[in-house]
């Protein structure tokens, strides 16, 4: 049976009724709340339609529906209206991002510590993985005779910085040795393709220093290991805990570690396809996880460069209000994008 345009407008009533209460919906309420000229016999009729093809369900013996998972896909998919932010939402969000730094990492951390501010959801951000991307330059820089700065530049903004002290007394021009053959050798070619064999030949090329060589390519390994996979940030876990459905203090308690479990959500954050900036909407047990059928998720790219795309995601119940977290979440992952624009391409944000 298709949905005419009657059951269509009882459905998102319900639906949106259900979502600003988290109570069911009876037809009196719908009838009385909206101006629909139709008796609350009717509007029971039709309920009781919608409820036999799967959109809506009763909880109890009660006159009241609330909505199924179905109805949720069927109300994202064919019935939500557009909700725009307020400007004063969009300007609490710019003034939080204003940034004093161009690092990748931390400002995704702070846009993931933003949005769960904001919305009262837990957020979570998804770093892009950066194999694409080039080291600009290494710097060893000497700070006084027993350490020295290893700097590592990428050619888009990421800077990575260990602080090495040695028991002897550190010769300059060794340094100055070691950081020539690291830029020769590991500079302009992609993260990717820089492999520990290729590091590790360094050693043999200045076999007189190779103990103190040694930390620095480790350090090296370490950062290329860390850009050539993506990274993981989650906030407002504890957010979940102000909505009714979780007011079940052993549910909460197992939704709460699941959550922790950086590598289960990553998994299901990953079947969003790279390469393009949309929105997904994962209802419930369409998740194929159990921690997560009673939750929905819903999930934006943003762009950091040409090439590389990240996630950012909102967990929060199935009954959350989904125009607002949409309308919420899009925002966020533009101003990323735009920020990112600004720092590669000085662009106007």
């Amino acid at each position: 049976m298709e949905l005419g345009d009657r059951k269509k407008k009882i459905l998102q009533l319900i639906i949106e009724s259900y979502i600003e209460t988290a109570e069911p919906v009876g037809s009196r309420y719908i009838a009385k709340k909206n101006d629909l000229s139709l008796s609350p016999a009717t509007i029971r009729n039709e309920m009781a339609d919608l409820e036999e093809m799967g959109y809506l369900e009763q909880p109890h013996t009660s006159a009241g529906r609330v909505p199924s998972q179905a109805g949720y896909r069927f109300y994202v998919d064919q019935l939500m209206e557009r909700y725009f932010m307020t400007m004063a939402d969009m300007e609490r969000v710019n003034q939080a991002l204003k940034l004093q730094t161009e690092e990748i990492d931390k400002i995704i951390a702070r846009v993931c510590q933003v949005m769960s501010d904001v919305t009262d959801f837990t957020t979570v951000a998804v770093t892009p993985k950066h194999d694409k991307s080039r080291i600009k330059k290494l710097d060893l820089v000497m700070i006084d005779a027993h350490s020295f700065l290893a700097v590592i530049v990428t050619d888009n903004a990421i800077v990575k910085n260990k602080l090495f002290r040695t028991s002897g007394t550190i010769d300059e021009k060794a340094l100055k040795l070691f950081s020539g053959l690291l830029n020769q050798t590991l500079t302009n070619i992609s993260i990717g393709s820089i492999t520990l064999d290729m590091i590790n030949s360094l050693k043999k090329a200045v076999p007189e220093y190779a103990n103190e060589l040694i930390p620095v390519l480790n350090f090296v390994h370490e950062v290329v290991t860390q850009l050539d996979r993506s990274n993981l940030y989650m906030k407002g876990a504890n957010n979940i805990l102000k909505y009714p459905e979780f007011a079940d203090l052993d549910k909460a308690r197992s939704f709460i570690e699941f959550l922790e479990d950086g590598e289960a959500v990553s998994e299901i954050i990953k079947k969003v396809p790279d390469g393009a900036e949309q929105t997904s909407i994962i209802i419930g047990s369409e998740n194929n996880n159990p921690h997560m059928a009673g939750s929905s998720l819903i999930l934006r790219t943003y762009k950091i460069d040409d090439t590389a795309y990240g996630c950012l995601g909102l967990i929060g119940p199935i009954r959350m209000d989904y125009r607002k977290a949409v309308s919420d979440i899009e925002y966020f992952g533009r101003r990323l994008s735009l920020l990112f624009e600004e720092i590669f391409h000085g662009g106007e944000t």
